[in-house]
This record gives C-alpha cells, structure tokens and sequence, in this order.
C-alpha cells in the first residue's frame, strides 16, 4: 500500500474528527483526544498493513485490522508489565545486597538488613512473576 494512501487515510480521519460536537470536551481535551485518536489510527493502519504482508498479500482484509487491533492493544499492556517487572528486578537486587552485604565494621547483615531485603525480594518477586505470566 502506498504511502500517499496512508497519508489520506489519516488525513480523512483527522477531518471527520474536526468536525464532530466537542461536548463535554474541553478544547485542550479535545484536541489530546484528537492527537490520541491520529496516533492510533496510525498504529492500526501500519500494524494492518504489517499482518497483510506477512501473509504475503497486496490487500489488506478485515481479519487483519482485527488482527492488527489486538496487536497494538496488547502492545501498550505490554509496556506496563516490562515496567513492572523492571521494577521487580531492581527490588529483587537491592533486596540481594542488603541480605548479603554486611555493613562497614560489622561481621554479619543486621536484623533490619535482612527483614528489608526478605521484604524487597518478596515485592520484587512478585512483581517479576506478573511479568513473566504475562508475555
């Protein structure tokens, strides 16, 4: 599919978008909604395009923008866990180090260290795990 196609898919988007009632939008509200909406479009359109060619077609058919439509769904969900579980492996470092470290001076990890870092390692775990049951 051509890109000049592409463009006036978007394009006829963003003119039946402006000439919609902007209630009970503000006008900021309105116009986020606006670049939130082109974006998708956007996504949807090229994602389609991408399911059509992988199956080696020139067209692209209803089954692929639904296709299309999940992928990019799933795509935002997707970020969400990769942060999640970001966070639970920082945790689940940090959680190492205090359980394993012992202070300057001393010869074992102290009572505190040690509860701090069963707790971290117990959120980071926690958190890795919906990651990876996720993906």
């Amino acid at each position: 599919m051509p890109e000049d196609t592409n463009y006036a898919i978007i394009a006829a988007a963003r003119n039946l978008l402006k000439d919609t009632d902007p209630s009970p939008f503000t006008r900021s509200g309105l116009d986020r909604f606006h670049i939130r909406v082109e974006r998708f479009i956007e996504d949807l359109l090229l994602e389609s395009i991408s399911c059509a060619r992988r199956q080696r077609l020139r067209t692209v058919e209803a089954v692929h923008v639904d296709l299309a439509a999940d992928v990019v769904y799933l795509r935002r969900k997707r970020k969400i866990y990769s942060l999640v579980g970001t966070v639970g492996g920082i945790l689940l470092g940090v959680a190492l180090t205090l359980m394993v470290d012992a202070p300057p001076g001393k010869a074992s990890v102290s009572r505190d260290h040690l509860v701090a870092g069963i707790s971290m390692a117990a959120i980071g775990g926690v958190f890795m795990t919906l990651q990876f049951r996720r993906e």
